[in-house]
């Protein structure tokens, strides 16, 4: 699908559950992000709902479809799944979140984040996370050393991003 901002830009997005190294679904994002192309969109953004429940690192077949998508034109990967964070990565320029965790779960403590964008009139992306914590359905944001903790966390289990003191990411 595509929408349109405020200020004109024309964001896409596609999206695929259970993506694996199974070619059907793999075909599917890249013919997605070629149709919003054409479409016209400025901005493509894939979302993958993959990984192993629990593993904090993105594996290998994650890290190789996430190259892929980028190098079939998404600008930005969110990956959703794994019930806990993941690691992030700059490839190409572009970003990729491996996994969000969870935002509103009932059966467990867990570390989670919102992830923002802004959109530039360049369409140049900054994004930032808001660490938040889980439990009991109730999300609430984190801020002062518990933020920094999960700004922290997320920066361990990654190879080339950093966070400034507000929680902008940024490539290494």
């Amino acid at each position: 699908d595509t929408y349109t901002t405020k200020d004109g830009i024309k964001i896409g997005i596609v999206s695929a559950s259970q993506l694996s190294a199974d070619e059907k679904h793999a075909n599917y994002i890249r013919d997605g992000i070629a149709k919003l192309r054409e479409e016209g969109a400025d901005l493509v953004i894939a979302c993958c709902h993959w990984g192993i429940e629990g593993d904090h690192y993105p594996n290998d077949y994650q890290q190789k479809l996430a190259h892929q998508v980028i190098d079939w034109g998404a600008d930005l990967l969110v990956g959703t799944h794994p019930h806990v964070l993941q690691g992030m990565e700059f490839y190409q320029g572009k970003m990729i979140v491996y996994g969000l965790s969870n935002f509103l779960f009932g059966s467990y403590h867990s570390d989670t984040m919102v992830l923002t964008l802004e959109i530039d009139r360049e369409n140049a992306i900054t994004a930032k996370v808001l660490p938040c914590t889980s439990e009991g359905f109730y999300t609430q944001e984190l801020s002062g050393e518990a933020a920094e903790k999960i700004w922290n966390y997320i920066e361990s289990m990654s190879d080339n991003v950093t966070f400034d003191g507000e929680g902008t990411i940024l490539q290494k």
